[in-house]
């Protein structure tokens, strides 16, 4: 990183986080309560030399990526009093019109309190490339398919929440939850790991890092109870998927099946 002699603005954990509460999903580029600064050049310099290489370190992406910053500065800037929110940028995967019929409905209500969001359509492959980019605006929605590791917590807690992670398309830092985050991925006992799992989700939710809208709509997984037991319920998947086999080594016929088949 190249030493700038751009003016230095401090900037604590609690004021970075107002930026991003009042501007987006706005990127927090230094270690809690510390000194960052975009240079003009557009360097960016991080206080924690740990995090420097997740901004500088990938051709083509975030500070070496005009883009990135030309989206990235204003959301380092706290608004003045009186100046309106800006319009927020979301962008939609076109092969998903149930997003973009949710997405409507949202903006139409969000406009009756003055915000205004704009909606953009973009093919899959086009979505992929500005969302691993981080150029996705201030709502970054996707669609997720279950896979094994996606059982395992640290399918979310690293990956949307690690300073280093590139799936972190919020691009917070917390070095408390890094800290606790790794740790857990390391520890055998389950006992202990589950309460650093609880524990990181506490500093994600005092630090209001991400901001939910929705899950679904469309985890609708139907059966008739009546006709089979055994069903085995997936947190966030439903009850049925190849990668989330319990179903089917559990699955039975319940009474009333049971009958019709013997008769």
């Amino acid at each position: 990183m190249t030493k700038t002699d751009a003016p230095r603005r401090s900037v604590s954990r609690r004021a970075l986080l107002r930026m991003m509460a009042a501007a987006g999903s706005g990127p927090a580029l230094a270690a809690l309560g510390a000194d960052c600064v975009f240079a003009a050049d557009p360097a960016i310099q991080v206080a924690d030399p740990k995090y420097r290489r997740f901004y500088t370190g990938i051709d083509g992406i975030h500070a070496n990526d005009a883009n990135w910053v030309k989206q990235t500065k204003p959301r380092l800037t706290w608004p003045t009093a009186g100046e309106l929110v800006p319009e927020l940028t979301v962008t939609l995967d076109s092969s998903l019109p149930d997003q973009l019929d949710a997405w409507r409905k949202w903006a139409g209500d969000a406009q009756q309190i003055g915000l205004k969001y704009n909606i953009v359509q973009v093919s899959p492959a086009r979505w992929l490339e500005v969302t691993l980019a981080h150029l996705h605006g201030d709502v970054e929605t996707h669609w997720g398919q279950l896979r094994p590791e996606r059982i395992d917590p640290a399918d979310y807690v690293v990956s949307r929440g690690d300073g280093l992670d590139r799936r972190n398309f919020g691009e917070w830092v917390n070095t408390s939850y890094d800290a606790v985050a790794e740790a857990q991925v390391r520890e055998p006992d389950p006992a202990r790991r589950l309460q650093m799992v609880h524990e990181s989700a506490r500093i994600l939710a005092d630090d209001r890092y991400i901001n939910q809208f929705a899950w679904g709509p469309t985890i609708i997984d139907v059966y008739n109870s009546q006709d089979w037991e055994g069903v085995v319920q997936t947190l966030g998947f439903g009850i049925a998927s190849f990668e989330a086999y319990h179903t089917f080594l559990k699955l039975k016929p319940g009474p009333a099946s049971a009958r019709s088949w013997s008769a």
